[in-house]
């Protein structure tokens, strides 16, 4: 979930259960019969509080992932969201949000390069994130005006 905040920046979270200086931008999962811009908008409320609604498909990143003789694919679309102001919160605390930042494209950047340094444990998931940051920050420099 892509969501715009004032100064051309991009909100960030971390949370409890990630190595220290880990952000990522907000994800979640599509209910059966949900399309991605209804699990956004619900997402985007349980993750931040905001009333951000989706704009437009920027990408998505296709994953199969193995396990034994099991595989399964697995899509993360990337949807960019209105402007928010407010100040983000966590509705549902089972989320284990414990902060945001307020993420230029260069920062960015660096989340997604510190992605790819995780402990072991973390680091498919940092190379899975990575792309996503990567995708966003190169959509947001491309983009004929600063979003608003």
């Amino acid at each position: 979930m892509v969501l715009p905040r004032p100064g051309g920046k991009i909100l960030t979270l971390t949370k409890s259960v990630y190595p220290e200086g880990t952000y990522n931008l907000p994800s979640g999962g599509i209910h059966p019969a949900e399309s991605p811009e209804d699990a956004f908008i619900r997402e985007v409320a349980e993750e931040t509080s905001l009333p951000s609604s989706p704009r437009e498909r920027i990408g998505f990143l296709r994953r199969n992932i193995v396990c034994g003789n099991m595989s399964f694919e697995f899509i993360s679309y990337i949807i960019l969201g209105s402007l928010t102001a407010e100040t983000p919160h966590a509705v549902d605390e089972n989320e284990n949000i414990s902060g945001y930042r307020d993420t230029s494209i260069t920062e960015l950047r660096e989340s997604a390069a510190f992605m790819l340094t995780l402990p072991p444990y973390w680091l498919n998931f940092g190379k899975f994130r990575s792309v996503a940051l990567e995708l966003v920050a190169d959509y947001l420099v491309n983009l004929p005006t600063p979003l608003s």
